[in-house]
């Protein structure tokens, strides 16, 4: 459901994959898992109109929120494995592959200000997107993207040692803790290929490129 919610937003927006920020962007936000509940729970939100009728002020996707003073609340698309709440603030189940938000080539001005951000990429330059990892199940307070340099614990690999991962061509794929390609397992190399960049060169997820 969450795949389908990220390949509706990417048909909608030209083929760009999401932002990795926060806050908004020209008042629409910017994060697919968290945001203010009058936007639904950032831009997949849009889509999993899973949060109507809270009044609370925030909403995760898939995780928790607490706001200080008041109970945990669930999302309706959290993991059954996500069990511990956290006493105050936000945590994620899911996150998007960092890599995908940052295309250091594009940025965009923010309408805040003088600030800017990286622009993410978009699936026009995808060479493997059977391979590619657009969203993966995470393991770790307040963190919204996952990155090569994630450990084992931050993964979680809460399914019999297994994650969920959701593709670039929209399949899911269960991947093994000891095949999930990371820099704990592999070395400081740019060994991350085709699973992590979008705009690598090799078809091998564990390649150089």
């Amino acid at each position: 459901q969450i795949g389908n919610a990220y390949a509706m937003y990417i048909d909608d927006n030209e083929g760009w994959f999401g932002f990795n920020l926060m806050s908004t962007f020209d008042n629409k936000p910017c994060n697919p898992f968290s945001g203010h509940a009058i936007t639904n729970g950032g831009f997949l939100g849009q889509y999993l109109p899973t949060d109507e009728g809270h009044k609370t002020n925030y909403v995760v996707i898939g995780g928790y929120y607490t706001k200080k003073g008041t109970t945990p609340r669930a999302s309706k698309f959290i993991c059954p494995t996500q069990t511990t709440p956290p006493a105050e603030d936000y945590h994620y189940g899911y996150a998007q592959n960092y890599y995908i938000t940052t295309n250091g080539n594009v940025t965009i001005q923010l309408n805040k200000g003088p600030k800017s951000c990286d622009a993410p990429y978009n699936t026009s330059v995808v060479n493997s997107p059977d391979i590619l990892m657009v969203v993966s199940e995470i393991h770790v307070a307040g963190k919204q993207t996952v990155n090569w340099q994630d450990t084992d614990e931050e993964l979680g690999f809460k399914h019999n040692q297994q994650n969920n991962v959701l593709h670039a061509d929209w399949h899911v794929q269960t991947w093994s803790k000891d095949a999930f390609p990371n820099k704990t397992k592999h070395g400081n190399t740019v060994y991350y290929g085709a699973f992590f960049r979008p705009d690598a060169k090799s078809g091998d997820a564990y390649k150089r490129y």
